[in-house]
C-alpha cells in the first residue's frame, strides 16, 4: 500500500493512481484545474450568464433551484437571491424519505428569503416498487432518486419556461471516480435495471429525454464558478436558522443516505466521503486530523441503526439485497471507453483526434461533441443533442471527457463544457 503524499489517499482505493511524484492522480488533477483557479474571472462568467436569465425572462422568474434542504442547495438558493439578486423558483422532490429537519429547513428558508417554492414527489407505491426492484438487481437505489428529482425539475421548469437551472453540486469537492471508465445515460441505464419488472410506461415519471431533446434548458453548477467553501457555507446558512451538521459527511435531508452509504461501502470497497474528504483537505478545508477521522470512520462503517426500519418500509429482508451481486454498472452494455495508445501530431490534430472519439461515444446515446475551440491550455466543448440539457452535462459528462482528453493530452489543463 503506498498514501498519496499531498492528500493521503491509499493507492489501495478503486482508482487512485500514485504518481513517480508520490502525488495521487486527484491531487495532480486538482492542482491543474483549482490550485491557482482566477475565481474572480469565473464570477464574472457567472454574471453574464445570470443577466441574460434576467433579460430573458418571460414570466415570474429567473432561474429555477433545485432543493433538498440539505447545506450547499440552500447555499445555493441564499447566494442567488441575497448576492446576484435572481428571482428563483425553488423545487423540492420528495423522494420517500425525506427528514423532517430537510422541510423545515426548506420553508423557513424560502420563508426568510421572500422565495416561492413547489414541492412536487411521486407516489410511494411507485417509488417502493421502483426502489426495492433496483435494490433487489443492484444493490441500489440513489440513480432513480436522482432521476425523480431532475425530471419533476425539468417539468416545472418547461411549465414555467424557465431555461437556467441552478445546481448546488461541486465538481471540486465532489470529485469521485468514473466507475470503470464507462459514460453512460442515466436514464437508459435506469430502463435497462429495472425491466421488465417495471414497465417503461411506469417509468414516465422518472424520464425527461423527451424534454430534453429540444436544447432548451441551461443547467449549470454555481459552486464551480467560485470559490465554494464548506466553512464559510455553514456559518451563513446557521446565522439564518438553516438547521443541521457540520459534518459533510452527514445528509440532513434523506433518511436513507446512510443506507445508501453502506450498501456503497460493501459493493465499491469504498465510500465517496473518502475522496471528498481528501478534496477538502487539499483545498484546506478540513485539518489533517479531520481527514483521518473520516478515513477511520469509513474503513470501519456500520450498520445504519434504521436499517430495519428501511427493509420494512420497502417489504425487503436482507437477504433480498445482493450485497455482492450485479453493480448497475454492468447493465451498461458497452465496453469502458479507450483512447488510442499513442495519440500523435500536433496539440490540435490529437485534440481533433480523441473529441472525434468522444463524439463518437455519446452519439451511442443520441449526444454528440458539436465544436471544439482550444484557448492556451483550455478546451471549450460544445455538446448538442439532449445530453446538452442534462442536469449530468456538468457532472459526470464533464468529468469523462475531461479525465479522458487530461489523461492522453497532458498539455490541456483544463476543459469546459459549453
Amino acid at each position: 500500500m503506498t498514501l498519496c503524499t499531498s492528500c493521503y489517499l491509499s493507492s489501495e482505493l478503486p482508482y487512485v493512481r500514485i504518481g513517480k511524484d508520490g502525488k495521487c492522480n486527484f491531487c495532480n488533477a486538482y492542482e491543474k484545474k483549482w490550485k491557482n483557479k482566477d475565481y474572480e474571472a469565473s464570477e464574472k462568467k457567472l454574471m453574464k450568464i445570470f443577466e441574460e436569465a434576467k433579460k430573458n425572462t418571460t414570466g415570474k422568474y429567473d432561474c429555477i433551484i433545485p432543493v433538498s434542504g440539505g447545506k450547499d442547495s440552500s447555499y445555493v438558493l441564499y447566494l442567488c437571491k441575497e448576492k446576484y439578486k435572481l428571482n428563483p423558483l425553488a423545487v423540492n422532490y420528495d423522494n420517500g424519505f425525506q427528514s423532517e429537519e430537510a422541510r423545515e429547513n426548506i420553508n423557513s428558508l424560502c420563508e426568510e428569503l421572500g422565495v416561492d417554492v413547489r414541492f412536487t414527489g411521486n407516489s410511494w407505491k411507485l417509488l417502493k416498487k421502483v426502489y426495492s426492484t433496483l435494490l433487489k438487481k443492484t444493490g441500489e437505489f440513489c440513480n432513480a432518486c436522482n432521476l425523480g428529482i431532475f425530471a419533476s425539475v425539468y417539468r416545472v421548469a418547461k411549465k414555467e419556461n424557465i431555461p437556467l437551472i441552478i445546481l448546488g453540486y461541486s465538481n471540486k469537492i465532489e470529485t469521485t471516480p468514473i466507475y470503470e471508465n464507462k459514460r453512460y445515460c442515466g436514464e437508459k441505464l435506469l430502463i435497462k435495471t429495472l425491466q421488465p419488472e417495471v414497465s417503461k410506461e411506469e417509468l414516465k415519471p422518472f424520464l425527461m429525454r423527451h424534454m430534453t431533446e429540444s436544447g432548451f434548458f441551461n443547467p449549470i453548477c454555481l459552486p464551480d464558478y467560485i470559490d465554494w467553501n464548506e466553512n464559510k457555507i455553514i456559518n451563513t446558512l446557521k446565522s439564518i436558522g438553516w438547521k443541521g451538521s457540520d459534518n459533510r459527511i452527514e445528509h440532513v435531508d434523506c433518511l436513507a443516505y446512510p443506507i445508501t452509504r453502506y450498501l456503497k461501502a460493501i459493493k465499491h470497497k469504498c465510500l465517496k466521503s473518502t475522496y471528498v474528504a481528501a478534496a477538502m483537505y487539499r483545498d484546506n478545508q478540513i485539518s489533517k486530523e479531520k481527514l483521518f477521522e473520516v478515513f477511520e470512520k469509513d474503513k470501519n462503517i456500520k450498520v445504519p441503526e434504521n436499517f430495519e426500519w428501511f427493509l420494512k418500509k420497502l417489504g425487503l429482508k436482507m437477504e433480498d439485497i445482493p450485497l455482492n451481486g450485479k453493480s448497475r454498472f454492468e447493465f451498461v452494455s458497452k465496453k469502458p471507453f479507450k483512447a488510442p495508445s499513442s495519440l500523435k501530431g500536433s496539440l490540435e490534430e490529437r485534440v481533433r483526434i480523441l473529441t472525434k472519439l468522444l463524439s463518437q461515444d455519446l452519439e451511442t446515446d443520441g449526444g454528440s461533441i458539436d465544436s471544439i475551440r482550444l484557448e492556451n491550455d483550455v478546451l471549450y466543448v460544445k455538446i448538442g443533442g439532449p445530453c446538452k440539457s442534462c442536469y449530468l452535462k456538468h457532472v459526470t459528462l464533464q468529468r469523462f471527457i475531461e479525465q479522458t482528453i487530461v489523461d492522453n493530452i497532458p498539455e490541456i489543463r483544463e476543459v469546459i463544457i459549453e
